[in-house]
């Protein structure tokens, strides 16, 4: 109705109609760039107008082409692999989210590449439910090429022409934040909960001290409390590798004293510790640390204490 088809014969179809061979075949793919198939294209057939039905296989592959630049522009990690299971084709969103460049995935199996040995078992039960039919999602972790692991909801399914299964589809979406944020919200719901439920003060530190270490390395940790009447610092609970529980003391310049002046957390990796020592803002006693995170304790705008955690070389 006015919009110009694309002729049967040309770059597009051709481009598409490759990727539909290779899918077909299951042989390892092996892309022709966009231009080096115009040359064999008359003018003549450019130029023509076919009218075609909508199931013919042109028009299948018309549809396929016009799908690339949104496969592309995904911001999920995209990828599409043959009955074999091998990589054929990731858009660049796969690339960011797991370190992989496309064509160094190309006719290899995408499990070699993403799952985490330990969830192999679940990539089997994937591959079984998609050659079955189904249309799968769930939520897990995969596997960066760095060896990182990233939390995605995966979606697989089936690519079906003309009745008949070409390929296999996968997509992942990042939910990692989303999966930190309900840590975080379960963590301070089980903090609030102990809080009243613990026996004595002694429990709830040590509780609150488990659920500090699931949400990150906290084998090294303590809890400062100030006494505005005596003026000094105690230390109720204090767990560390090396050092012993210090006594109560006057306040001085370590960083606990830092957190109680400015009533802000802080993480003081060894450039911003020493960087603080240069300037006279703290002075460090004790064992040295990797890195040192600390959050004030207050009440409305008054800072009664701290909680800190640090890693020890």
């Amino acid at each position: 109705m006015g919009a110009r088809v694309t002729q049967s014969g040309s770059e597009d179809i051709a481009r598409a109609r490759q990727l539909k061979k290779v899918l077909e075949s299951g042989a390892p793919p092996v892309f022709v760039p966009a231009g080096l198939i115009s040359n064999q294209l008359s003018n003549q057939a450019r130029d023509q107008q076919p009218t075609f039905s909508p199931n013919s296989a042109a028009s299948t592959l018309i549809r396929s082409q016009f799908l690339e630049p949104l496969f592309q522009a995904s911001p999920d990690a995209l990828c599409i692999s043959d009955c074999e299971h091998r990589v054929v084709w990731a858009n660049r969103a796969f690339s960011q989210m797991f370190g992989y460049e496309p064509n160094a995935m190309l006719g290899h199996p995408l499990e070699n590449f993403v799952v985490p040995a330990e969830r192999m078992a679940e990539a089997l039960w994937l591959r079984e439910s998609t050659a079955k039919g189904q249309s799968v999602t769930l939520e897990t972790q995969r596997r960066k090429q760095d060896g990182t692991l990233i939390d995605v909801a995966v979606s697989g399914a089936p690519l079906v022409v003309d009745g008949k299964t070409i390929g296999y589809y996968a997509g992942y979406h990042d939910i990692s934040e989303r999966k930190r944020a309900e840590a975080l919200s379960s963590a301070l719901y089980r903090v609030a909960e102990q809080s009243s439920a613990a026996q004595d003060l002694q429990q709830f530190f040590t509780v609150v001290h488990s659920i500090v270490d699931e949400l990150m390395y906290a084998k090294n940790f303590y809890i400062a409390l100030y006494d505005p009447v005596s003026e000094t610092l105690s230390f109720p609970y204090f767990v560390d590798e090396q050092d012993s529980p210090p006594p109560s003391k006057k306040l001085g310049h370590g960083l606990t004293e830092f957190l109680l002046r400015t009533g802000e957390p802080l993480l003081a990796t060894p450039e911003v510790l020493q960087a603080m020592e240069d300037r006279g803002e703290v002075a460090r006693s004790g064992s040295r640390s990797l890195d040192w995170m600390g959050v004030p304790l207050k009440v409305g705008n008054h800072t009664f204490g701290a909680l800190q955690k640090y890693s020890l070389p």
